[in-house]
């Protein structure tokens, strides 16, 4: 009896020993998960009292399986500042001294994204560390280093690429990306500009230098902005011809185009200079004339086209907006709407960091390349 009483104080004694072993075993392992850290500026100058933010990757998870709201202050466009703006009480965070340092105790396992929100206004929120999510494992016995980008101050002025370039040096190659080469004056490089990496760049303005009649006939209005056939030829049925544009050299040097109505001979032709290419590195290239204040684009150059196509995209010369210079009604030539140019439609999407500002009845345009 005394022996089975021993045997089964035993046993307890063991059992309590590994539930106490678990429990100990379990803290040191949830103590384990630290989050230390230090938070800086790109000079290595310390952030003083930012908040560093562990945001769940699986938070995240869910809310990319969520359908974006296309509206104003959407609460599901913006994975990290959106879930931080639901749970900002909920996640685990800390503050960052004077050195910059910080330090988050007994952080669950998983996966999370730091995100810092600093306190100041010379910094951005976010951090090197918020672009993709790291397990505890990963940062465990590790003292994790942030950095922060600086925010642009507020009577910060630009200063263009050329400016940036004299520390950026290595930036110096995006001059031949054909981003930087999509709007260009013709035929010269502007000091950001190389267009060596594509010797066939300027063929179709090299043609129309050279001199070139284009025919437009066969009027559609149908079509989109091809809705004239081109043909450097003159078709077979002078009566389906609208009007001619001629290219040509002028003797200050500069490529321009003269038009002429082909239904109305009492028509006065009416001439415009080519300023600037559009495109040009690989398919197709579109001419930019000036008409006042504003550009247009006009007669777009395929340089593998051939007249023997039957498909009309596919031939050197194509159509683009022909019909903003032959009214078809009236039959008489006439100049692009202001309403349709290059500025207003187009440059927004082709220019980095333009801006449009409308006041009273003008436009003033801002282009930065």
């Amino acid at each position: 009896m005394n022996r089975r009483i021993l045997v089964l104080l035993l046993i307890s004694f063991c059992a309590i020993g590994l539930i106490v072993y678990g429990t100990q075993a379990e803290g040191k392992k949830a103590g384990d998960n630290v989050l230390k850290g230090i938070v800086q500026d790109a000079s290595g100058q310390a952030v003083e009292n930012a908040s560093v933010y562990l945001i769940p990757s699986a938070d995240v998870e869910v809310m990319a399986k969520t359908p974006t709201e296309i509206k104003r202050d959407s609460k599901t466009d913006e994975p990290l500042e959106d879930n931080l703006a639901a749970n900002r009480d909920k996640y685990q965070k800390a503050a960052t001294d004077k050195k910059g340092n910080f330090k988050i105790s007994d952080v669950a396992g998983g996966k999370y994204f730091i995100y810092v929100e600093p306190s100041d206004k010379e910094h951005l929120p976010g951090g090197d560390m918020s672009n993709k999510a790291v397990s505890t494992a990963e940062f465990k016995g590790k003292t994790v280093k942030i950095l922060v980008s600086g925010n642009v101050p507020a009577d910060a002025t630009y200063v263009g690429t050329s400016k940036c370039l004299t520390c950026h040096k290595a930036y110096e190659s995006e001059k031949k990306t054909l981003h930087k080469l999509g709007i260009r004056m013709a035929g010269k490089d502007s000091k950001l500009q190389d267009v060596s990496r594509f010797p066939d760049f300027d063929k179709g303005l090299k043609k129309l230098m050279a001199g070139t009649k284009l025919y437009f006939y066969n009027f559609d209005k149908s079509r989109g902005f091809d809705k004239y056939m081109i043909s450097e030829k003159a078709p077979s049925d002078p009566a389906s011809v609208s009007f001619i544009a001629t290219f040509f050299k002028d003797s200050d040097g500069k490529l321009k185009f003269k038009t002429e109505n082909m239904k109305d001979a009492s028509d006065p032709a009416r001439t415009y200079a080519v300023e600037m290419t559009y495109g040009g590195g690989l398919y197709k290239q579109r001419y930019l004339y000036r008409v006042g204040k504003n550009l247009f684009p006009f007669v777009q150059y395929n340089p593998t086209g051939d007249d023997s196509y039957g498909d009309r995209t596919r031939k050197p010369w194509r159509d683009y907006h022909a019909d903003w210079l032959f009214n078809e009604e009236t039959k008489k030539l006439t100049d692009p709407p202001k309403a349709k140019s290059f500025e207003k439609e187009c440059a927004s999407c082709h220019y980095t960091g333009y801006t449009l500002t409308k006041t009273d009845f003008r436009r003033i345009y801002s282009r930065r390349c």
